[in-house]
């Protein structure tokens, strides 16, 4: 078979996608084949230059059909654009090629279907960060108008980026509506996205139960879908939900299996996601020494402010050092944007160190006021739970039946 022919990436990315699906290791490839790992490595990125000998020998063992490749270039376009899709839901599979080739759509206007389609997927990877508001402000009215020429597909994408967008300025009503018209497409291969989304926007509108019926869709839905990144998303999202339930035991069963698909799947991210929520469990068992442990384990993997905070938090309940508990919110502050709910947080054991349990309390008061505007409930939990802990002491009782009444509200 001549491969001069034909873009090394995509042959490359064929081999990869074939090895991946058959659950082969790159490994037990080279030893079946007698073809270098590293050689391998470089095939399946299309970094080296093909070879009609190694090509046949890999097509052979991962049982490539030649003929139906050699017709044309359909099949190899077709493996193109199972790699899109496998880009959208989740199921991202690395070749640096054709990454950089997408990359390239930033400056190609003219292609603009293309281009908004991987500005969106870009998103979904956490690619462009909180920094360029900007430009998904400028997008958002472009996407608007060139929403009707997508394929139905494209247009769930485009609904589900708007629904982002609406979010991330606290419109989470138009979020949702946005995303049940998605739901109406015919098209429901990003079915489970959708649903995923559904969950959080009810969730940040504090809508728990209506929320979690739409986790547990979207559970269902990525099963269907394989897709397993999905799928332990969701798992360490019902660890968080029994966490706020008070069923402590449960969330943290959850986050250890989210844990082990996290580790199989190589998710380094979802990892440290994990361990910060068994590090948050911990706090809210008011087991303060387990704490640490779990946050060390979490940095191993992610650089999150709310690490630092848990930290902080914990060493504050333990009556640690002041300079140690200093030293972190000095660093989480750092990583944390000033008008987030956890900036206020980090502010409160600051402010909690140095005063009377008297003075905490009126302060507690004034931050509550101050962030349920514009945060959701849930994140002010630890706020309301202090400032119950320190009524208690101070033998107020009656504020300590509100604030109660609050709590019961947030579960």
């Amino acid at each position: 078979m001549d491969v001069s022919k034909y873009p090394r990436d995509k042959i490359g990315l064929l081999i990869k996608i074939s090895r991946m699906e058959q659950g082969l290791e790159r490994a037990e490839l080279s030893a079946r084949t007698g073809i270098n790992i590293s050689q391998l490595f470089r095939i399946e990125n299309g970094q080296s230059v093909l070879n009609n000998y190694e090509i046949a020998i890999l097509f052979d063992e991962l049982l490539i059909d030649k003929k139906h490749f050699s017709q044309k270039d359909s099949y190899l376009n077709m493996i193109f654009d199972q790699y899109v899709d496998n880009y959208i839901y989740g199921l991202k599979l690395d070749n640096e090629i054709l990454m950089k080739q997408a990359y390239e759509l930033e400056s190609d206007y003219e292609c603009s279907i293309n281009y908004y389609k991987w500005v969106c997927l870009k998103y979904f990877d956490g690619v462009i960060s909180r920094q360029n508001d900007d430009k998904f402000l400028s997008l958002e009215s472009i996407i608007v108008k060139v929403k009707g020429g997508f394929l139905p597909i494209e247009q769930q994408l485009c609904g589900i980026f708007l629904s982002l967008r609406k979010s991330r300025e606290y419109k989470y009503n138009e979020a949702i509506s946005i995303l049940n018209s998605c739901l109406n497409s015919n098209d429901n291969k990003l079915l489970g996205i959708i649903y995923y989304y559904l969950f959080t926007n009810y969730t940040q509108n504090n809508e728990n139960d209506l929320a979690y019926s739409f986790l547990t869709k979207a559970l269902e839905q990525f099963k269907l879908e394989n897709n397993f990144i999905g799928i332990t998303e969701c798992i360490c999202h019902f660890g968080v939900y029994s966490s706020r339930k008070g069923a402590y035991k449960l969330a943290e069963s959850y986050f250890y299996e989210a844990i082990k698909l996290a580790r199989i799947l190589n998710k380094e991210n979802l990892m440290g996601m994990s361990y910060y929520n068994l590090s948050w469990c911990k706090i809210c068992e008011k087991k303060y020494d387990d704490v640490y442990p779990m946050a060390e384990k979490a940095m191993q993997y992610i650089d999150d402010g709310d690490l630092y905070f848990n930290i902080a938090f914990a060493y504050y309940k333990l009556r640690k050092s002041k300079d140690l508990i200093i030293e972190y919110i000095k660093k989480g502050k750092t990583r944390v944007n000033k008008k987030n709910i956890l900036y206020e947080e980090f502010s409160y054991i600051e402010y909690a160190l140095d005063h009377t349990k008297e003075e905490t309390v009126s302060y507690l008061y004034t931050m509550l006021h101050k962030v349920e505007k514009k945060a959701n409930r849930d994140d002010c939990f630890l706020l309301f739970t202090e400032l119950l802990d320190l009524l208690e002491e101070l033998h107020r009782t009656e504020e300590v039946v509100i604030i109660q009444k609050s709590l019961m509200e947030l579960s």
